[in-house]
């Protein structure tokens, strides 16, 4: 038996813990030490991921507008994922990003940080309301090294191969029910070395059921096959609904 007074767990509980309680911070395993109220949680949590950053928040980061009747936490990627993004392009060197659904942009705004005034951000939205809201943002905010292409993101692949067009990150972010014809015409747009990036692999939990129905969720399972097929450094990422990170060997 353990007995060292300052343990946080003793010797039973430690044989008891499996890899899957291991996975987020708010399962039980993870938060045997929190002692306050449960309902205040996610907001200490975010709190304490953001307290290393110098914005709370994407609002405190950059002047934007959003779609009416909408609030950009329900739709876009939340801050501590995006200054992720940052950390991984930054300290590959990154130049080049193609990003495939813009929304109303912030993403792009933080690509275009990244890869900084010597680089390029190219990124792809069929959407007219969405792609204006995100054209007046970057005009908002004097972002001068990103491209938007007003386009179906397959056309737009197409044309890159076609015209021998690499980048050195590939971002998915749309049109989840042709999520594994994406990726997979992401790789021959991929600089050697590069990385592709998917979010929502977890697409709201569909892809953990044994039977998945929506057409979005098959799309997605098609992708995660897809990527288990694949050669090259992998990993996913449960934060956001679910990132998938590929590195592949060849492209």
């Amino acid at each position: 038996m353990n007995t060292n007074k300052n343990a946080v767990f003793n010797d039973h509980e430690l044989s008891q813990v499996a890899n899957a309680d291991r996975l987020l911070p708010n399962q039980e395993i993870l938060k045997k030490l929190y002692s306050e109220d449960e309902a205040d949680y996610f907001n200490r949590l975010e709190k304490v991921i953001l307290g290393v950053q110098e914005k709370k928040s994407v609002e405190q980061k950059f002047d934007f507008d959003i779609k009416p009747g909408f609030t950009y936490a329900s739709m876009g990627a939340d801050l501590g994922t995006l200054y992720f993004y940052q950390f991984l392009v930054r300290s590959c060197n990154f130049k080049s990003v193609l990003e495939l659904g813009t929304y109303i942009g912030v993403s792009s705004l933080f690509w275009s940080e990244a890869v900084g005034e010597d680089g390029h951000v190219t990124t792809i939205e069929l959407g007219d309301e969405f792609a204006n809201i995100a054209l007046s943002n970057f005009e908002k905010n004097k972002a001068k090294n990103i491209e938007l292409i007003k386009d179906n993101a397959l056309n737009a692949l197409d044309y890159f191969a076609k015209n021998g067009k690499k980048f050195d990150c590939v971002y998915i972010d749309a049109a989840k029910q042709i999520y594994d014809v994406l990726f997979q015409k992401s790789m021959a747009c991929l600089n050697a070395g590069g990385i592709i990036l998917i979010d929502d692999v977890l697409f709201q939990g569909e892809t953990l059921n044994d039977e998945i129905k929506t057409n979005k969720g098959l799309g997605v399972e098609r992708c995660l096959e897809l990527a288990r097929q694949i050669n090259g450094e992998k990993s996913l990422l449960p934060i956001g609904n679910g990132l998938l990170l590929i590195r592949p060997t060849t492209c």
